[in-house]
Protein backbone atom coordinates (compact mmCIF):
# COMPACT_ATOMS: atom_id res chain seq x y z
CA UNK A 1 0.00 0.00 0.00
CA UNK A 2 2.88 2.34 1.13
CA UNK A 3 4.30 1.12 -2.42
CA UNK A 4 1.18 2.44 -4.10
CA UNK A 5 0.92 5.71 -2.42
CA UNK A 6 4.41 6.64 -3.62
CA UNK A 7 4.24 5.60 -6.81
CA UNK A 8 0.98 7.38 -7.94
CA UNK A 9 2.95 10.57 -5.91
CA UNK A 10 5.97 10.25 -8.52
CA UNK A 11 3.54 10.27 -11.32
CA UNK A 12 1.84 13.58 -10.57
CA UNK A 13 5.05 15.32 -10.00
CA UNK A 14 6.08 13.72 -13.75
CA UNK A 15 2.96 15.21 -14.99
CA UNK A 16 3.07 18.63 -13.51
CA UNK A 17 6.91 18.93 -15.19
CA UNK A 18 5.99 18.33 -18.82
CA UNK A 19 5.12 21.32 -20.16
CA UNK A 20 1.88 21.12 -22.16
CA UNK A 21 0.29 18.95 -19.93
CA UNK A 22 -2.47 20.47 -17.12
CA UNK A 23 -4.48 18.79 -14.35
CA UNK A 24 -8.13 19.44 -14.46
CA UNK A 25 -9.00 21.24 -11.01
CA UNK A 26 -5.63 23.15 -10.53
CA UNK A 27 -5.24 24.72 -7.41
CA UNK A 28 -6.18 28.45 -6.91
CA UNK A 29 -3.68 30.92 -7.40
CA UNK A 30 -2.25 32.96 -4.38
CA UNK A 31 -4.15 36.51 -4.30
CA UNK A 32 -2.43 39.54 -6.15
CA UNK A 33 -1.71 42.38 -3.71
CA UNK A 34 -2.74 45.84 -4.60
CA UNK A 35 -0.63 48.25 -6.52
CA UNK A 36 1.23 50.69 -4.24
CA UNK A 37 -0.52 54.20 -5.12
CA UNK A 38 3.20 56.14 -6.15
CA UNK A 39 4.42 54.80 -9.32
CA UNK A 40 7.37 52.45 -9.10
CA UNK A 41 9.71 52.22 -11.66
CA UNK A 42 10.65 48.81 -12.99
CA UNK A 43 12.86 47.16 -15.67
CA UNK A 44 10.54 44.06 -15.73
CA UNK A 45 7.93 44.03 -18.98
CA UNK A 46 6.05 41.71 -16.45
CA UNK A 47 6.07 44.18 -13.72
CA UNK A 48 4.97 46.31 -16.40
CA UNK A 49 2.05 44.25 -17.24
CA UNK A 50 1.13 43.72 -13.93
CA UNK A 51 0.49 47.38 -12.92
CA UNK A 52 -1.64 47.51 -15.68
CA UNK A 53 -3.38 44.73 -16.02
CA UNK A 54 -3.80 46.30 -11.78
CA UNK A 55 -4.74 49.07 -12.40
CA UNK A 56 -7.23 48.22 -14.98
CA UNK A 57 -8.94 45.54 -12.26
CA UNK A 58 -9.11 47.97 -9.68
CA UNK A 59 -9.58 51.78 -11.10
CA UNK A 60 -8.70 54.34 -8.99
CA UNK A 61 -11.82 56.21 -7.24
CA UNK A 62 -12.86 59.98 -9.48
CA UNK A 63 -12.39 63.09 -8.12
CA UNK A 64 -14.97 64.77 -6.21
CA UNK A 65 -13.26 67.90 -8.19
CA UNK A 66 -13.33 67.64 -11.87
CA UNK A 67 -11.56 70.70 -12.58
CA UNK A 68 -8.46 69.47 -10.66
CA UNK A 69 -5.88 67.73 -13.05
CA UNK A 70 -2.55 65.61 -12.31
CA UNK A 71 0.56 67.44 -12.80
CA UNK A 72 3.00 65.90 -14.69
CA UNK A 73 6.79 66.68 -13.59
CA UNK A 74 8.31 69.18 -16.01
CA UNK A 75 11.62 68.81 -17.52
CA UNK A 76 14.55 71.00 -16.28
CA UNK A 77 14.89 73.95 -19.27
CA UNK A 78 18.18 73.54 -20.73
CA UNK A 79 21.18 75.96 -19.75
CA UNK A 80 21.84 78.66 -21.81
CA UNK A 81 25.49 79.53 -22.32
CA UNK A 82 27.30 82.95 -21.02
CA UNK A 83 28.07 83.99 -24.64
CA UNK A 84 23.94 83.21 -25.54
CA UNK A 85 23.40 85.54 -22.66
CA UNK A 86 25.39 88.37 -23.86
CA UNK A 87 23.81 88.33 -27.26
CA UNK A 88 20.43 88.54 -25.71
CA UNK A 89 22.30 91.48 -23.48
CA UNK A 90 21.79 90.00 -20.08
CA UNK A 91 25.73 91.58 -19.11
CA UNK A 92 25.05 90.82 -15.55
CA UNK A 93 24.43 87.20 -15.95
CA UNK A 94 27.87 87.15 -18.05
CA UNK A 95 29.93 88.30 -15.32
CA UNK A 96 28.17 86.16 -12.87
CA UNK A 97 28.98 82.93 -14.98
CA UNK A 98 32.70 84.45 -15.65
CA UNK A 99 34.12 86.53 -12.81
CA UNK A 100 34.95 83.17 -10.57
CA UNK A 101 36.85 82.06 -12.88
CA UNK A 102 40.74 82.86 -12.67
CA UNK A 103 42.14 85.24 -15.90
CA UNK A 104 44.66 82.81 -16.91
CA UNK A 105 42.21 80.33 -17.26
CA UNK A 106 39.51 82.29 -19.20
CA UNK A 107 39.99 82.37 -22.78
CA UNK A 108 41.04 85.27 -24.82
CA UNK A 109 37.24 85.18 -26.17
CA UNK A 110 35.63 85.11 -22.87
CA UNK A 111 37.98 87.70 -21.07
CA UNK A 112 37.06 90.33 -23.90
CA UNK A 113 33.26 89.16 -23.64
CA UNK A 114 33.63 89.94 -19.58
CA UNK A 115 34.91 93.04 -20.22
CA UNK A 116 32.60 94.45 -23.26
CA UNK A 117 29.70 93.48 -20.14
CA UNK A 118 31.27 95.63 -17.71
CA UNK A 119 31.57 98.39 -20.40
CA UNK A 120 28.01 97.90 -21.28
CA UNK A 121 27.06 98.20 -17.75
CA UNK A 122 28.93 101.21 -18.01
CA UNK A 123 31.34 99.63 -15.19
CA UNK A 124 34.99 101.07 -16.87
CA UNK A 125 37.33 100.10 -13.83
CA UNK A 126 36.58 96.38 -13.62
CA UNK A 127 37.44 96.00 -16.93
CA UNK A 128 40.93 97.05 -17.14
CA UNK A 129 42.78 94.59 -15.52
CA UNK A 130 41.22 92.25 -17.95
CA UNK A 131 41.62 94.34 -20.94
CA UNK A 132 45.77 94.82 -19.66
CA UNK A 133 46.11 90.85 -19.25
CA UNK A 134 44.42 90.36 -22.97
CA UNK A 135 47.36 92.79 -23.91
CA UNK A 136 49.91 91.12 -22.77
CA UNK A 137 49.25 88.17 -24.38
CA UNK A 138 48.47 90.00 -27.50
CA UNK A 139 49.43 93.46 -27.68
CA UNK A 140 48.07 93.76 -30.98
CA UNK A 141 44.38 92.82 -30.13
CA UNK A 142 42.84 95.19 -31.87
CA UNK A 143 39.29 94.28 -30.07
CA UNK A 144 41.13 95.07 -26.40
CA UNK A 145 43.26 98.02 -27.85
CA UNK A 146 39.59 99.79 -28.51
CA UNK A 147 38.20 98.71 -25.28
CA UNK A 148 40.37 99.97 -23.11
CA UNK A 149 40.69 103.22 -25.07
CA UNK A 150 36.88 103.68 -24.47
CA UNK A 151 37.12 102.28 -20.45
CA UNK A 152 40.27 104.95 -20.33
CA UNK A 153 38.10 107.52 -22.00
CA UNK A 154 35.17 106.94 -19.42
CA UNK A 155 37.38 107.23 -16.95
CA UNK A 156 38.30 110.98 -17.99
CA UNK A 157 42.12 109.48 -18.44
CA UNK A 158 42.42 110.76 -22.10
CA UNK A 159 46.11 110.87 -22.67
CA UNK A 160 45.96 107.17 -21.91
CA UNK A 161 42.82 106.31 -24.16
CA UNK A 162 44.94 108.01 -26.96
CA UNK A 163 48.09 105.79 -26.86
CA UNK A 164 45.48 102.30 -27.05
CA UNK A 165 42.99 104.37 -29.51
CA UNK A 166 45.78 105.28 -32.21
CA UNK A 167 46.89 100.99 -32.12
CA UNK A 168 43.26 100.20 -32.64
CA UNK A 169 42.87 102.37 -35.68
CA UNK A 170 46.13 101.55 -36.76
CA UNK A 171 45.05 97.88 -36.88
CA UNK A 172 41.64 98.86 -38.06
CA UNK A 173 40.03 101.46 -39.67
CA UNK A 174 36.58 101.86 -38.18
CA UNK A 175 34.44 105.45 -37.58
CA UNK A 176 34.16 104.38 -33.77
CA UNK A 177 37.91 104.51 -32.99
CA UNK A 178 38.47 107.78 -35.29
CA UNK A 179 35.64 109.71 -33.76
CA UNK A 180 36.33 108.48 -29.99
CA UNK A 181 40.35 109.59 -30.53
CA UNK A 182 39.38 112.73 -32.15
CA UNK A 183 36.93 113.12 -28.79
CA UNK A 184 40.25 112.60 -26.33
CA UNK A 185 41.87 114.73 -28.51
CA UNK A 186 39.73 117.27 -28.30
CA UNK A 187 39.25 116.91 -24.62
CA UNK A 188 43.15 117.79 -24.39
CA UNK A 189 42.60 121.13 -26.51
CA UNK A 190 44.65 118.96 -29.31
CA UNK A 191 42.15 120.30 -31.91
CA UNK A 192 44.69 119.62 -34.87
CA UNK A 193 44.70 116.26 -34.21
CA UNK A 194 41.16 116.30 -33.21
CA UNK A 195 40.24 117.95 -36.91
CA UNK A 196 42.36 115.36 -39.08
CA UNK A 197 40.29 111.84 -37.37
CA UNK A 198 37.51 113.86 -37.30
CA UNK A 199 38.05 114.38 -41.12
CA UNK A 200 38.82 110.59 -41.32
CA UNK A 201 35.61 109.46 -39.42
CA UNK A 202 33.21 111.58 -42.49
CA UNK A 203 34.98 109.29 -45.00
CA UNK A 204 34.54 106.49 -43.43
CA UNK A 205 30.95 107.39 -42.66
CA UNK A 206 29.79 110.09 -44.15
CA UNK A 207 26.08 109.56 -42.79
CA UNK A 208 27.17 110.07 -39.04
CA UNK A 209 26.78 113.64 -38.07
CA UNK A 210 28.39 113.61 -34.74
CA UNK A 211 31.93 114.43 -36.15
CA UNK A 212 30.55 117.42 -38.14
CA UNK A 213 29.12 118.67 -34.68
CA UNK A 214 32.42 118.49 -32.80
CA UNK A 215 34.33 119.99 -35.43
CA UNK A 216 31.88 123.08 -35.23
CA UNK A 217 33.16 123.44 -31.40
CA UNK A 218 36.72 123.36 -32.33
CA UNK A 219 35.97 125.94 -34.75
CA UNK A 220 34.21 128.63 -31.83
CA UNK A 221 36.70 127.37 -29.93
CA UNK A 222 38.55 129.49 -32.52
CA UNK A 223 36.51 132.30 -33.29
CA UNK A 224 36.37 130.79 -36.77
CA UNK A 225 32.15 131.40 -36.69
CA UNK A 226 31.78 131.24 -40.20
CA UNK A 227 33.35 127.07 -40.80
CA UNK A 228 31.58 126.23 -37.35
CA UNK A 229 27.96 127.34 -39.06
CA UNK A 230 29.25 125.58 -42.29
CA UNK A 231 29.55 121.72 -40.19
CA UNK A 232 26.48 123.12 -37.85
CA UNK A 233 24.34 123.36 -41.01
CA UNK A 234 25.75 119.96 -42.36
CA UNK A 235 24.80 118.08 -38.74
CA UNK A 236 21.62 119.51 -39.22
CA UNK A 237 21.21 117.94 -42.76
CA UNK A 238 22.02 114.84 -41.61
CA UNK A 239 19.37 115.04 -38.90
CA UNK A 240 20.68 116.25 -35.68
CA UNK A 241 17.87 119.38 -34.64
CA UNK A 242 18.96 119.35 -31.03
CA UNK A 243 18.78 122.14 -28.65
CA UNK A 244 22.61 122.26 -28.49
CA UNK A 245 22.72 122.56 -32.13
CA UNK A 246 20.38 125.64 -31.85
CA UNK A 247 22.91 127.38 -29.32
CA UNK A 248 25.82 126.49 -31.09
CA UNK A 249 24.57 127.76 -34.34
CA UNK A 250 23.53 131.17 -32.30
CA UNK A 251 27.05 131.36 -30.99
CA UNK A 252 28.38 130.92 -34.61
CA UNK A 253 26.22 134.01 -35.44
CA UNK A 254 27.34 135.99 -32.98
CA UNK A 255 30.82 135.56 -33.86
CA UNK A 256 30.18 136.86 -37.45
CA UNK A 257 27.86 139.63 -36.36
CA UNK A 258 24.99 138.28 -37.97
CA UNK A 259 22.62 139.17 -35.23
CA UNK A 260 19.54 139.70 -37.50
CA UNK A 261 20.87 138.60 -41.27
CA UNK A 262 19.42 140.77 -44.20
CA UNK A 263 16.48 142.12 -43.37
CA UNK A 264 13.57 141.26 -45.70
CA UNK A 265 9.80 141.82 -45.77
CA UNK A 266 7.50 139.52 -46.52
CA UNK A 267 3.68 139.47 -46.52
CA UNK A 268 1.85 137.53 -43.77
CA UNK A 269 -1.94 136.03 -43.40
CA UNK A 270 -2.94 138.19 -40.24
CA UNK A 271 -1.66 140.67 -38.05
CA UNK A 272 1.21 139.31 -35.90
CA UNK A 273 3.37 140.74 -33.26
CA UNK A 274 6.79 141.79 -33.06
CA UNK A 275 9.48 138.43 -32.02
CA UNK A 276 6.77 135.58 -33.88
CA UNK A 277 8.58 132.89 -35.44
CA UNK A 278 7.65 131.97 -39.05
CA UNK A 279 9.81 129.82 -41.33
CA UNK A 280 11.26 132.73 -42.69
CA UNK A 281 12.44 134.30 -39.73
CA UNK A 282 11.47 136.78 -36.54
CA UNK A 283 9.06 139.43 -37.53
CA UNK A 284 10.15 142.95 -36.38
CA UNK A 285 7.87 145.27 -37.60
CA UNK A 286 5.10 146.27 -40.13
CA UNK A 287 5.73 148.38 -42.75
CA UNK A 288 3.87 151.91 -42.83
CA UNK A 289 0.51 152.05 -45.25
CA UNK A 290 1.08 147.99 -46.34
CA UNK A 291 -1.36 145.64 -45.27
CA UNK A 292 0.25 142.13 -43.40
CA UNK A 293 3.47 143.46 -44.71
CA UNK A 294 6.20 142.88 -42.63
CA UNK A 295 10.10 143.43 -41.86
CA UNK A 296 11.61 139.73 -41.26
CA UNK A 297 15.11 138.61 -39.87
CA UNK A 298 16.76 136.05 -41.83
CA UNK A 299 16.91 132.62 -40.63
CA UNK A 300 20.33 132.56 -40.37
CA UNK A 301 20.92 134.84 -37.70
CA UNK A 302 21.73 134.70 -34.01
CA UNK A 303 18.24 136.09 -32.68
CA UNK A 304 16.50 133.50 -34.58
CA UNK A 305 18.06 131.15 -33.21
CA UNK A 306 17.34 132.85 -30.16
CA UNK A 307 13.94 132.90 -29.77
CA UNK A 308 13.89 128.76 -30.90
CA UNK A 309 15.90 127.61 -27.61
CA UNK A 310 13.85 130.99 -25.90
CA UNK A 311 10.53 128.45 -26.90
CA UNK A 312 12.08 125.65 -25.25
CA UNK A 313 13.85 127.53 -21.98
CA UNK A 314 12.38 130.85 -21.45
CA UNK A 315 15.28 131.46 -18.85
CA UNK A 316 17.94 130.66 -20.88
CA UNK A 317 20.64 133.11 -20.82
CA UNK A 318 22.08 132.50 -24.15
CA UNK A 319 18.91 132.89 -25.95
CA UNK A 320 17.93 136.36 -24.11
CA UNK A 321 21.54 137.68 -24.91
CA UNK A 322 20.83 136.46 -28.93
CA UNK A 323 17.38 138.14 -29.16
CA UNK A 324 18.68 141.44 -27.40
CA UNK A 325 22.00 141.62 -29.22
CA UNK A 326 19.58 141.31 -32.10
CA UNK A 327 17.21 143.92 -31.44
CA UNK A 328 20.06 146.59 -30.35
CA UNK A 329 21.37 146.07 -34.05
CA UNK A 330 18.55 146.71 -35.93
CA UNK A 331 17.94 150.08 -32.87
CA UNK A 332 14.73 148.29 -31.66
CA UNK A 333 16.07 149.77 -28.50
CA UNK A 334 12.66 149.06 -25.91
CA UNK A 335 12.44 145.35 -27.36
CA UNK A 336 16.19 145.44 -26.20
CA UNK A 337 15.55 146.79 -23.01
CA UNK A 338 13.43 144.68 -22.44
CA UNK A 339 15.14 141.07 -23.04
CA UNK A 340 18.37 142.75 -21.65
CA UNK A 341 16.41 143.31 -17.63
CA UNK A 342 15.22 139.45 -18.50
CA UNK A 343 19.32 138.52 -19.15
CA UNK A 344 19.69 140.63 -15.60
CA UNK A 345 17.72 138.76 -13.70
CA UNK A 346 19.16 135.59 -14.25
CA UNK A 347 22.28 136.80 -15.35
CA UNK A 348 24.39 139.08 -12.87
CA UNK A 349 27.67 140.43 -13.58
CA UNK A 350 28.87 138.54 -16.42
CA UNK A 351 31.01 140.06 -19.01
CA UNK A 352 28.74 139.86 -22.36
CA UNK A 353 26.07 141.29 -20.22
CA UNK A 354 28.24 144.25 -19.16
CA UNK A 355 28.73 144.74 -22.88
CA UNK A 356 25.38 144.58 -23.98
CA UNK A 357 24.27 147.06 -21.47
CA UNK A 358 27.10 149.15 -22.96
CA UNK A 359 26.13 148.75 -26.51
CA UNK A 360 22.57 149.94 -25.39
CA UNK A 361 24.35 153.36 -23.82
CA UNK A 362 25.86 153.73 -27.07
CA UNK A 363 22.79 153.40 -28.93
CA UNK A 364 21.07 155.55 -26.54
CA UNK A 365 23.97 158.02 -26.37
CA UNK A 366 24.29 157.52 -22.56
CA UNK A 367 27.82 158.99 -21.87
CA UNK A 368 26.99 159.04 -17.91
CA UNK A 369 26.00 155.30 -18.49
CA UNK A 370 28.67 153.67 -20.34
CA UNK A 371 31.58 156.05 -18.41
CA UNK A 372 29.97 154.22 -15.19
CA UNK A 373 29.85 150.82 -16.78
CA UNK A 374 33.12 151.13 -18.49
CA UNK A 375 34.54 152.19 -14.61
CA UNK A 376 32.81 149.15 -13.15
CA UNK A 377 34.05 146.53 -16.09
CA UNK A 378 37.93 147.78 -15.32
CA UNK A 379 37.73 146.85 -11.74
CA UNK A 380 36.16 143.58 -11.93
CA UNK A 381 38.25 143.01 -15.16
CA UNK A 382 35.74 142.07 -17.65
CA UNK A 383 36.83 144.46 -19.78
CA UNK A 384 40.44 145.25 -20.95
CA UNK A 385 42.18 148.02 -21.95
CA UNK A 386 41.22 147.82 -25.11
CA UNK A 387 37.22 146.82 -25.22
CA UNK A 388 37.49 150.10 -22.98
CA UNK A 389 38.47 152.54 -25.29
CA UNK A 390 36.60 150.69 -28.36
CA UNK A 391 33.40 151.04 -26.39
CA UNK A 392 34.42 155.20 -25.94
CA UNK A 393 35.22 155.78 -29.69
CA UNK A 394 32.01 154.44 -30.26
CA UNK A 395 30.40 156.08 -27.89
CA UNK A 396 31.96 159.53 -29.25
CA UNK A 397 31.24 158.56 -33.04
CA UNK A 398 27.41 158.27 -31.92
CA UNK A 399 27.53 161.53 -29.80
CA UNK A 400 29.06 163.14 -32.80
CA UNK A 401 26.05 162.53 -35.24
CA UNK A 402 23.53 163.39 -32.70
CA UNK A 403 25.20 166.97 -32.51
CA UNK A 404 26.59 166.55 -29.02
CA UNK A 405 30.01 167.41 -29.66
CA UNK A 406 30.92 168.22 -26.60
CA UNK A 407 30.13 165.36 -24.93
CA UNK A 408 31.86 163.43 -27.79
CA UNK A 409 35.36 165.75 -26.93
CA UNK A 410 35.09 164.54 -23.06
CA UNK A 411 33.85 160.50 -24.10
CA UNK A 412 37.24 160.80 -26.61
CA UNK A 413 39.41 162.16 -23.71
CA UNK A 414 38.24 159.28 -21.71
CA UNK A 415 39.77 156.95 -24.15
CA UNK A 416 43.19 158.82 -24.26
CA UNK A 417 43.64 158.60 -21.09
CA UNK A 418 43.48 154.39 -21.42
CA UNK A 419 45.38 154.41 -24.54
CA UNK A 420 47.51 157.01 -25.26
CA UNK A 421 48.61 155.99 -28.40
CA UNK A 422 45.09 154.98 -30.51
CA UNK A 423 45.36 155.65 -34.01
CA UNK A 424 41.57 156.19 -34.24
CA UNK A 425 40.76 157.90 -30.92
CA UNK A 426 43.81 160.82 -31.57
CA UNK A 427 42.22 161.33 -35.59
CA UNK A 428 38.79 161.56 -33.94
CA UNK A 429 40.14 163.99 -31.46
CA UNK A 430 41.52 166.17 -34.06
CA UNK A 431 38.84 166.31 -36.32
CA UNK A 432 36.19 167.22 -33.93
CA UNK A 433 38.79 169.98 -32.69
CA UNK A 434 39.06 171.31 -36.32
CA UNK A 435 35.42 171.33 -36.92
CA UNK A 436 35.42 173.18 -33.49
CA UNK A 437 37.38 175.97 -35.05
CA UNK A 438 40.30 175.05 -32.28
CA UNK A 439 43.75 174.41 -34.56
CA UNK A 440 45.54 174.75 -31.98
CA UNK A 441 44.53 171.46 -30.23
CA UNK A 442 44.09 169.75 -33.76
CA UNK A 443 47.75 170.45 -34.72
CA UNK A 444 48.68 169.19 -31.41
CA UNK A 445 46.76 165.80 -32.18
CA UNK A 446 48.13 166.03 -35.77
CA UNK A 447 51.49 166.15 -34.70
CA UNK A 448 51.44 163.28 -32.34
CA UNK A 449 49.96 161.26 -35.01
CA UNK A 450 52.91 161.84 -37.66
CA UNK A 451 55.52 160.58 -34.89
CA UNK A 452 53.56 157.91 -34.17
CA UNK A 453 52.67 156.32 -37.62
CA UNK A 454 55.40 157.42 -39.76
CA UNK A 455 54.74 154.73 -42.19
CA UNK A 456 50.71 155.78 -42.02
CA UNK A 457 49.25 155.18 -45.97
CA UNK A 458 48.10 158.93 -45.73
CA UNK A 459 51.28 160.27 -43.93
CA UNK A 460 51.19 162.67 -46.51
CA UNK A 461 47.58 163.81 -45.93
CA UNK A 462 47.91 164.04 -42.21
CA UNK A 463 51.58 166.34 -43.01
CA UNK A 464 49.53 168.87 -45.43
CA UNK A 465 46.77 168.92 -42.91
CA UNK A 466 49.42 169.54 -40.20
CA UNK A 467 51.36 172.08 -42.63
CA UNK A 468 48.11 174.23 -43.78
CA UNK A 469 46.97 174.63 -39.90
CA UNK A 470 50.67 176.00 -38.67
CA UNK A 471 51.29 178.56 -41.41
CA UNK A 472 47.41 179.68 -40.62
CA UNK A 473 48.32 182.06 -37.69
CA UNK A 474 44.63 182.63 -37.19
CA UNK A 475 44.50 179.66 -35.58
CA UNK A 476 43.68 179.14 -31.86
Amino acid sequence: MRISIHIFTCAIILVLAVPGITLSNPPSPPPIPEPDPKPVPSSSKAAKHQSTSSAKSNPAPKSQNPSSKQVKPTSPKPKISHRKQFALGNYKVVITALKSTPLKKLSLQDAVLLAKSHLNLNQPKPALPILKHILSIDEDHADANRLLGRALFALRQFASAIRYLKTALRLHEDPAISFLLAQSQFQLKQYQLAKKNLQLTIELNVADPRPDLLLARIYLQKQLGALAEKHLLAAKEKGINSYQLNKLLGHAYLLQQKYTGPITSHRLAKKTETGVLTPHGIVLRPIPGRTNLYQLTSIYSAIHQGYILLAKNPTDPDALYMITRGYVAVDMLKQAKNYLDKLTAVEKDSPRLLLTQAQLAIRTANHRKLHTLVKRGLKSKSLDIEHATQLYYQLALQLRATGARPHALTTLKHAESLQPTSSKTLRLLADLHLTNGKAKQAVHYLTRLIELYPDASDINKLKNQLRTLTNNKGGS
